[in-house]
């Protein structure tokens, strides 16, 4: 999936709206959810549930404050699972209400089709998203200036148990790639090695999402290749994108709902693509194309 960030418009797509486990990307909107509904000065305690927290973690210890900000920095520059269960019970009391927050805040970027169980990203029956999705939900976090400044740092302070720390962002992206501003990398099990990327380049900005990749390595090929072949091309590609789609006459009955549902697109997707403007003017016997 390749977006242009400025100004939404797809330039792209390869199987985008296949559904899929998104793994630690997950931790975008666990981070955009946090820094909308709270302060990033409040104290945060350690509760059980989070020192619990299976998989990689920022060991953290039962009753321990820290700064929404450091918990949110040390989530989005590692693995850290226990430091994103904490934010989700202090934001919203609970992993399952938190949940159901990060869906909110998924459908209002036009990300339809993503279903998130936990602020962590492991795999888990039912959490998934799309590239498609994934760009959506990055746009709108990157717009955070918070949420921008973070995700584009290489290393930050992480004072801890009066400890002065400094950690490094896991995403080697921000290092490997000219222009790279964010924003985050992942790999579970049934993911893959996965990542959001965004770019500039002079006045040009780009989102790349690449999913499922075989290894680290590939991954980092695959998503430099598209950003390099985007900032090429950009202006071809803005007049004429890359994105899989297939024809389709509208017949009686058809609405935007039910062809969403019946070939599993979102409906942002099929209004963008088609340039809709008023959801209810759809003219039986016209051409639309659905996204792939």
């Amino acid at each position: 999936m390749l977006l242009d960030r400025d100004t939404g418009q797809l330039l792209y797509t390869k199987s985008a709206h296949e559904r899929r486990p998104p793994g630690g990307l997950t931790k975008i909107v666990t981070a955009l959810v946090a820094l909308e509904r709270a302060s990033l000065e409040e104290p945060v305690r350690i509760g059980r549930h989070a020192v619990q927290a299976p998989g990689y973690k920022l060991r953290l210890e039962e009753g321990d404050e820290l700064p929404l900000r450091d918990l949110v920095l040390a989530m989005l520059f590692h693995p850290g699972n226990d430091g994103a269960i904490a934010i989700a019970e202090h934001v919203a009391g609970s992993v399952s209400a938190f949940a159901k927050q990060m869906e909110s805040t998924a459908r209002r970027a036009g990300a339809e089709h993503s279903a998130f169980r936990n602020p962590h990203g492991l795999d888990e029956e039912g959490h998934r998203s799309s590239a498609y999705d994934l760009a959506l939900i990055a746009r709108e976090a990157l717009r955070n200036p918070d949420f921008a400044a973070l995700v584009e740092a290489r290393r930050a302070p992480f004072p801890w148990q009066e400890r002065a720390r400094e950690l490094r962002n896991f995403n080697s992206f921000l290092w490997r790639y000219p222009g790279a501003v964010g924003v985050q990398s992942a790999y579970t099990p049934a993911s893959g090695h996965s990542i959001v990327a965004a770019a500039r380049r002079e006045s040009r900005s780009l989102i790349a999402v690449v999913l499922g990749a075989p290894s680290a390595e590939a991954r980092w090929l695959d998503v430099a290749s598209l950003l390099d072949w985007g900032f090429a091309n950009y202006q071809s590609l803005s007049q004429l994108p890359w994105v899989d789609k297939m024809p389709y006459e509208v017949q009686a009955g058809d609405t935007l709902t039910s062809l969403s549902r019946r070939f599993a697109v979102p409906i942002s997707a099929i209004r963008s693509l088609n340039g809709i403007e008023d959801p209810d003017r759809l003219a039986v016997g016209s051409l639309l194309w659905i996204p792939r």
